[in-house]
């Protein structure tokens, strides 16, 4: 089946509640060298979606991991660019390999984005796939206080407005933007965009 004949497929889905099999199933039918890059609050999702896709068979980098390897927290911001070295360096590795490659982390803005999309231009991916996990800013508070490590409150709204101006353009790769769905098993597909 052709790429755009499942992208196609998948619009099918929009709005509906969709298991989260069927979702990662789909973001994995895009071949076996893609870059899916997850964008969202902290608390939205990604690092559960990140979790799927790797038990699918993709590999997951996120700059939180790295800081729990250097500094034993990952609420210890320490060296950014130490951190951010690291991050684009698996990146670019796993990409050399032809891997499914999973970018987790807010992502807000283009300028964020870009150093991780130069790198699946420079390996020659073009299957770039963004993912927006779209819980709102009071779903996202209300998970914040249950995870080990709690993000200000002040922080999340901040990001909440970087986001609403910084979603991802026609430009840099597939878009789609996923909801909670009823239940933890499940999303809402409110939006599939293809590559321009």
């Amino acid at each position: 089946m052709s790429k755009s004949k499942r992208a196609q497929n998948f619009y099918m889905h929009l709005h509906k509640n969709t298991p989260a099999s069927k979702v990662i199933s789909w973001l994995m039918n895009f071949g076996s060298k893609q870059l899916i890059m997850l964008i969202g609050l902290p608390a939205s999702g990604k690092s559960l979606l990140a979790q799927r896709l790797v038990a699918a068979g993709a590999v997951a980098f996120s700059r939180d991991e790295i800081r729990a390897e250097l500094y034993g927290d990952e609420a210890i911001h320490g060296n950014t660019e130490e951190v951010n070295k690291i991050y684009y360096q698996r990146i670019a590795e796993a990409l050399a390999l032809d891997k499914v490659v999973i970018a987790d982390g807010v992502h807000s803005n283009y300028v964020v984005r870009e150093p991780v999309l130069a790198l699946a231009h420079a390996a020659h991916c073009d299957e770039i796939t963004i993912v927006y996990l779209d819980a709102t800013v009071k779903t996202c508070l209300h998970r914040n206080k249950r995870r080990k490590r709690v993000v200000g409150e002040k922080i999340i709204y901040e990001l909440h407005a970087q986001l609403q101006t910084g979603l991802p353009e026609e430009n840099e790769g597939r878009f789609v933007v996923l909801k909670p769905g009823k239940n933890i098993r499940s999303y809402r597909v409110t939006c599939v965009r293809a590559k321009r």
